[in-house]
């Protein structure tokens, strides 16, 4: 990521929040590409800080204790070339960003391609042994006293038995 690096103490002066809404802002997941750690602080890159919260465009929250004054001052020192390249961090930052987002899209895709694949090979296979069930011969009672289960029945069972196997693994699946 291009830019500038703050602290969280600047970021809350540059952008007139409170340091705690800088730290909140820190701990969000999309916020983590954009933080470092110099010398035991938290750094905030500048252009996405920006992109977040435009420089002073609202009134300062009370733990930032800047000044209107201050603000006005420094916002009438700072040059058109020195504005137009911290909108093109936060274009460079802005553009970082969506190649991140569209990296993780695909992987999301390829996930579910390699799902759906896993599931219409289950369903080639349960339908496979629906059409042995559907073949075997009737089951001869033999000696009295043993199981009464016929040949389907067992199939049957066992069937079920594997489909809730199935389930269970692309529910496994699915939660990786």
């Amino acid at each position: 990521m291009r830019g500038r690096y703050v602290s969280v103490t600047e970021a809350a002066t540059l952008v007139g929040k409170s340091e705690m809404t800088i730290r909140r802002l820190m701990k969000e997941p999309e916020s983590k590409l954009h933080l470092k750690q110099e010398g035991g602080k938290a750094l905030i890159s500048e252009p996405y800080l920006l992109s977040r919260y435009p420089a002073m465009t609202r009134e300062p929250e009370p733990e930032t204790q800047v000044t209107r004054e201050s603000h006005e001052s420094n916002t009438a020192n700072k040059s058109e070339s020195d504005v137009s390249h911290m909108f093109a961090n936060v274009i460079q930052a802005k553009d970082d960003l969506i190649k991140v987002l569209q990296t993780e899209v695909q992987t999301k895709d390829r996930i579910i391609d390699n799902l759906m694949e896993r599931g219409r090979e289950q369903n080639i296979i349960i339908q496979s042994l629906q059409d042995k069930v559907r073949t075997l011969p009737p089951y001869k009672h033999e000696e009295a006293g043993r199981d009464n289960y016929t040949s389907f029945e067992k199939v049957a069972f066992v069937m079920l038995i594997l489909l809730v196997l199935t389930t269970l693994f692309f529910v496994v699946s699915n939660m990786i």
